[in-house]
């Protein structure tokens, strides 16, 4: 009776210890490799969700600029808008200029046409 006791308990035993586990069809190798995958796209996938984090503050930052930008013109077409628009003048304007003491040739009473031009540069 002890034997077939001995038998029932150890058998299972044995059984279990040396039957092939078909849960664990992998090697230790190829687990290894595996983890080592999942481990780089972890990595990936945080190098690249934190490169995103940046974009974000980047493209926030240039909004930000924007709206100032535009705020800017608006206050400077506002006050274009506020201010009175001059008028060309079409006739010339007769001015006295006086040059005495300054070496000059010819008649001091002569009329005398002054022209400026002006390069924006």
């Amino acid at each position: 009776m002890t034997k077939r006791l001995l038998m029932t308990l150890l058998g299972p035993i044995l059984l279990t210890l040396f039957y092939p586990h078909f849960g664990f069809s992998q090697s230790s190798e190829e687990q290894l490799k595996a983890l080592s995958k999942e481990i780089e796209a972890l990595k990936e996938n945080q190098r690249i969700s934190q490169e995103l984090r940046l974009l974000e503050r980047d493209i926030d930052a240039l909004q930000d600029g924007q709206r100032a930008l535009q705020k800017d013109l608006q206050d400077i077409k506002t006050l274009l808008q506020a201010r009175p628009a001059a008028a060309p003048s079409a006739e010339p304007q007769n001015a006295v200029l006086t040059v005495d003491g300054a070496p000059s040739k010819g008649e001091k009473t002569a009329k005398l046409t002054l022209v400026e031009f002006t390069d924006f540069q």
